[in-house]
């Protein structure tokens, strides 16, 4: 009933407003479910301009809990973390046939955000959609990322890729991803460095301790082809 086509849009903030303070004036707010206070929320930006909306709901939540500030605060907060999850979303249309540059330069990255009165650097903006894409494409490339097993099971699940050691892996509280496992290595020598160790009980002390030179994928090493040239 609060949304713009069946609502005055002041007499719906106006009564937005009794409903959070009557729920304050009940000191039932820290136990209110926030998905509640995002419908309200939702329905009064329904059919409106976003930004009068949100001003005048700040306005009047000021001065409703005038002498209550630790109720502004909690409204506030929890307003904060609607307006983050309902629009800090963006979707960008990646297009056959374009670079992903070239995509987003048609959307016009400098009003990607205007609408909620943010502003995002355009080089922040490309190097997120260029993060986003790079993950997209190694999504389903288990040569590259793939599940985690329990140690026992890591021969079995690399032999037949069967999800059950997966599931099994989850029951047991192991979830997790193998990133690059299966890529090939270089064995190399780590030279002698100084590191920094927590020690003590709870290894909350910290010393610098030398740390001898070590071989840096042994195994790769171990693995010396056999029976060729007759021998």
């Amino acid at each position: 009933m609060l949304g713009g086509k069946e609502c005055d849009e002041d007499i719906a903030i106006e009564v937005a407003m009794d409903f959070l303070q009557a729920l304050f004036s009940q000191t039932i707010m820290q136990d209110l479910p926030r998905s509640l206070v995002f419908r309200l929320f939702d329905a009064l930006v329904e059919w409106r301009q976003l930004g009068s909306v949100v001003g005048k709901a700040l306005s009047r939540l000021k001065r409703r809990f005038k002498f209550s500030p630790y109720a502004e605060r909690a409204i506030a907060d929890v307003l904060r973390v609607w307006w983050r999850l309902r629009f800090g979303y963006r979707n960008f249309p990646r297009r056959p046939g374009l670079t992903v540059e070239q995509s987003l330069a048609s959307l016009g990255t400098n009003g990607l955000f205007a609408d909620i009165g943010i502003q995002v650097p355009d080089s922040l903006v490309m190097d997120c959609v260029r993060l986003c894409c790079s993950l997209c494409l190694l999504e389903n490339d288990p040569s590259i990322i793939s599940p985690d097993v329990l140690a026992d099971d890591r021969a079995k699940f690399e032999a037949s890729g069967d999800q059950r050691f997966v599931h099994k892996a989850h029951r047991r509280g192991k979830v997790g991803w193998d990133v690059g496992r299966h890529i090939e290595v270089i064995p190399h020598y780590r030279r002698p460095h100084m590191a920094l160790v927590w020690t003590g009980r709870g290894r909350t002390l910290p010393r610098v301790v030398p740390r001898r030179g070590s071989v840096v994928y042994r195994e790769v090493v171990e693995k010396v082809p056999m029976g060729f040239g007759g021998g």
